[in-house]
């Protein structure tokens, strides 16, 4: 048999840090710099004898608990310091961390704890709420501090070897079961050395992390920051995703080195195209494909920036192939980067069904082997054997690993990525298998048949459609299948919802589900992936209705049909019911301003769903009006719901709920004075209610009053439920989603006590600098901000100079801030009317009855609360969306129903809504 190309050289296990274990590196650092700062975390940061020593600390603790080598850890704290405080203390303790996503639901952590066999946990008091009864002993470093800050600070002195675990690591499993990757710490020091090596970084580089521990993808910067010397930045989750966050954080914090993943940096990028959120040397791309597109956009804003292409399964060890990517590389054969070169001491084989060499040019599958293969799945034997499987190349032992990935090799023995054998996907960095979504899917007994198929509507936007066959009564009749499917589907599908939020996190939840009555089938039998019909959303391809009849409203249209996806737009098309959502608009008005010089509010869309009248706009025609109350949804015979914006100003947030209400329901939102340039915005709630309840009677002038409010939209909602039934009216319904309990209502504690605290000792003015200490220390966050911001404290109350920003926008979202969380004091007395609570399920306010955000039954006369699935940040998105609107439908029909406008039988609401 042929040998195998190679493309790296042969294996070598004397490099610098040969037999070294990862701890003993990071030590040996400590060692050498221990003033040098090793970890921050927005604005808390430690040295490296700091870290060492509160390591130590933990580990010395968790020997007497009988951890030890081969002993697996688990590890599950939110991104901060005390995280890395763990994954050393473990390792220095001689056993391997097993990450956990504090995001993923309970169900699915306790799975992995049990199959790692892990009997000792390192958490905090509310992280550890849901898993005492899977493990036999969990470490809170919130709650034992003191009894840690007792012990030993001293290095340990452990038995483990290079050939221990350090790790173990899960992924999507295609049984319907994760999978844990045993990773040793000879792969983990051989990819820590390599992947130095092709950084070429100086001493004391800043790596920035922006990914989850409980993936190996950020590893590429933990860990050659921890043991090269470097400092490393974990970046808070909520700023991940914020450019103008994320961006004002690297000018503060200059970055030398960042690894992320193509379509996350795009997102960013989109929203803010901006070289402040590059780094200023070194940017690792990985996780998924890297087209051309974006590899070009990195070069026009950051030049001096070398882009590294990253390729490696977590079998792998992190990483296992590089590209160092260059824009005038030679031909371009794909729309996608090729994978590159292996890393030192790792090798790479194209080969075909038969395990033989192919020839350059001739795709095969992509097999790994070398130093950084890992030690297989732990647990779990036979998979071990399935995809680790002997090397036809050696006669020594070694291994290779089936990727599972189809590639071959360019004419200059760089490999190029074609996609993969199976069906297992990658979206968004996340490795996800199908089957064990199916599987879950599979477990309602209303489920015959499913298949989950990923679908790109857009390019670089990936989603997970799930395709249901149910099961049908015995003895149905064929052709009563469709109405069948209709009656059920509703039901169904939420149901689904539930039992996919209870098992899976949330990158694997389908955005869509598809009944059909069977699945197709291609002649032989088998399942035909390409008839799989597209959900009915996006892929609308219409006839105009009016063709464009001016310059403005053929540029319109043009931006119409790109930003939509499709061949042609009618001028009196409303951008919503063609499938447009917030997301679109923003990259639609971003166009807009490009092409026409105009910067328009968000708020405009609502005025102005169709090209006809947005052209009349633009045209000088017909201005916006610039009220704060924006149609969202006007006709329908019911009374209005009106809806307040939250900290983000816009009303766009509401619709996917609106999409979920009956067509006859008028849907206004109340966006935030500011926005718009002209008119100041209000720093005082009582302002901001007292202004939305003019507008609010313009629509509807007696009530009863239906009110949201989002997140710090419900305290704005509160107020104005106030002053309404101070003027004598009612409040029919007044529902939040998720809302903070302020004081007086609460006991907690809340930003506004710091501040008056400081009303109390005279302070005058103090100055909150973006995520800056005093605003940590009182629990505000100005991600728009890197201008000091001033806040002045008369008597009475807070002002805030805003004017270091010149856009309307982010002033406008600093005084929401400064309204919510500093001048509000909520009256001091109950609300004559409901409050209807919305509660995230997945919160961190605690549990039950110890949760702060209760104390909102303190305020009204009568209090319900519903709990939904998901996050405080995602209740009101897909896919959760859907629960939420179940329970606020309910709720809004049982208001309705008490309305004295619904008594008689027949009579119409009269309001100027119905008009």
């Amino acid at each position: 048999m042929r040998p195998a190309l190679r493309i790296s050289p042969d294996l070598d296990t004397k490099g610098p840090a040969a037999g070294m274990c990862v701890q003993a590196m990071f030590e040996k650092q400590a060692e050498c710099a221990p003033t040098r700062v090793a970890v921050v975390f927005e604005e808390q940061q430690v040295t490296y004898g700091e870290l060492n020593a509160r390591a130590n600390q933990l580990a010395h603790h968790l020997i007497q608990l009988g951890v030890g080598a081969e002993v697996a850890v688990g590890l599950c704290l939110d991104r901060s310091v005390e995280l890395i405080v763990g994954v050393l203390g473990i390792l220095k303790a001689g056993a391997a961390y097993v990450p956990l996503d504090a995001s993923q639901p309970p169900a699915r952590r306790r799975m992995i704890l049990e199959a790692a066999g892990v009997r000792v946990l390192v958490s905090s008091s509310e992280l550890a709420k849901d898993l005492h009864a899977s493990v036999k002993n969990i470490v809170c470093l919130d709650a034992e501090a003191e009894l840690l800050a007792q012990a030993s600070t001293d290095n340990v002195s452990s038995a483990v070897a290079a050939e221990n675990l350090v790790y173990v690591i899960f992924t999507s499993g295609s049984t319907g079961r994760p999978k844990g990757v045993a990773v040793e710490h000879r792969q983990l020091v051989n990819y820590i050395d390599a992947i130095w090596e092709e950084l070429a970084l100086p001493a004391g580089s800043s790596f920035a992390s922006v990914s989850t521990i409980a993936a190996d993808l950020g590893n590429t910067a933990v860990f050659p920051a921890l043991c090269k010397g470097g400092t490393l930045h974990l970046i808070a989750e909520e700023r991940t995703t914020d450019p103008e966050g994320l961006a004002a954080y690297c000018q503060r914090h200059p970055i030398d080195c960042l690894k992320i993943v193509p379509t996350h940096l795009s997102a960013l990028l989109a929203a803010s195209e901006t070289a402040d959120l590059l780094p200023r040397r070194r940017l690792v791309l990985g996780g998924e494909a890297c087209p051309w597109s974006l590899v070009e956009k990195i070069a026009s804003l950051a030049p001096a920036c070398v882009v590294l292409n990253h390729y490696g399964p977590t079998e792998a060890t992190v990483g296992a192939i590089t590209n160092h990517v260059r824009v005038e590389d030679g031909e371009r054969i794909s729309e996608t980067v090729p994978l590159g070169r292996p890393l030192a001491n790792v090798q790479a084989y194209i080969l075909d069904e038969q395990l033989r060499p192919v020839r350059r040019g001739v795709p095969g599958e992509l097999y790994v082997g070398g130093a950084g293969l890992a030690r297989g799945y732990i647990n779990h034997a036979d998979s071990t054997a399935e995809k680790f499987i002997p090397s036809p190349f050696s006669n020594a032992g070694e291994r290779l690993y089936k990727t599972g990935d189809r590639g071959r090799y360019l004419g200059d023995g760089r490999i190029e990525f074609l996609g993969r054998v199976d069906h297992q996907l990658k979206i968004r960095g996340y490795r996800i298998e199908p089957g064990e979504i199916e599987a879950v899917v599979r477990q309602h007994p209303s489920v015959r048949e499913t298949v989950i198929q990923a679908r790109e509507d857009e390019p670089g936007d990936m989603r997970l459609v799930a395709y249901v066959v149910p099961n049908l009564d015995a003895g149905l009749e064929l052709i009563a299948i469709p109405q069948r499917l209709s009656e059920i589907a509703g039901s169904l599908v939420l149901d689904l919802r539930r039992l996919l939020e209870e098992k899976l996190p949330r990158y694997m939840m389908p955005s869509a589900f598809v009944l059909l009555n069977a699945l197709p089938l291609t002649p032989n039998g088998k399942l035909d992936r390409n008839s799989l019909p597209q959900p009915a959303r996006l892929d609308m391809e219409l006839e105009p209705d009016v063709p464009p009849q001016t310059s403005t409203e053929e540029m319109l249209a043009s931006i119409w049909a790109r930003v939509l996806k499709l061949k042609q737009v009618g001028v009196n098309n409303d951008f919503f019911q063609l499938g447009g959502h917030s997301l679109m608009a923003v990259r639609l008005f971003a166009e807009i301003e490009n092409m026409f010089g105009i910067r328009l509010p968000l708020a405009t869309l609502f005025e102005a769903p169709t090209i006809s009248q947005l052209a009349k706009i633009l045209e000088g025609d017909c201005p916006p009006s610039g009220s704060s109350l924006v149609p969202i949804q006007r006709h329908g015979t019911k009374p209005p719901l009106f809806c307040v914006h939250a900290c983000g100003a816009h009303v766009f947030i509401y619709l996917p709920l609106v999409a979920h209400l009956d067509r006859d329901q008028p849907v206004y939102g109340l966006q935030a004075q500011g926005i718009d340039g002209i008119h100041e915005p209000f720093t005082r709630i009582e302002d901001m209610a007292a202004h939305y309840i003019k507008e609010i009677r313009e629509v509807d002038s007696e009530g009863p009053y239906y009110l949201v409010g989002d997140t710090l939209g419900g305290l704005i909602a509160f107020e104005i439920a106030q002053q309404l039934t101070s003027q004598g009216k009612d409040v029919a319904l007044l529902a939040m989603f998720d809302t903070a309990c302020p004081l007086p209502l609460s006991f907690g504690p809340r930003a506004v006590s710091h501040l008056r605290h400081l009303k109390e000792l005279g302070a005058k003015h103090y100055v909150l600098s973006a995520g800056g200490s005093v605003a940590r220390k009182l629990g505000l966050r100005f991600p728009q901000y890197s201008a000091p911001v001033r806040l002045n404290a008369p008597e009475q109350e807070f002002t805030a100079d805003v004017s270091a920003s010149n856009d309307a926008v982010q002033r406008t979202e600093w005084c929401i801030y400064l309204a919510t969380h500093v001048n509000y004091q909520p009256p001091n007395k109950r609300l004559p009317a409901r409050i209807t609570y919305f509660r995230a399920r997945d919160n961190r306010y605690g549990r039950g009855e110890d949760d702060y955000r209760l104390n909102w039954k303190r305020g009204a006369d009568e209090f319900e609360v519903y709990d939904i699935p998901g996050r405080h940040d995602t209740i009101r998105e897909e896919p959760f969306v859907a629960g939420l609107a179940d329970r606020f439908l309910s709720s809004l029909q049982r208001a309705q129903q008490r309305d004295p406008r619904f008594q008689k039988q027949g009579s119409s609401i009269s309001t100027k809504a119905s008009a």
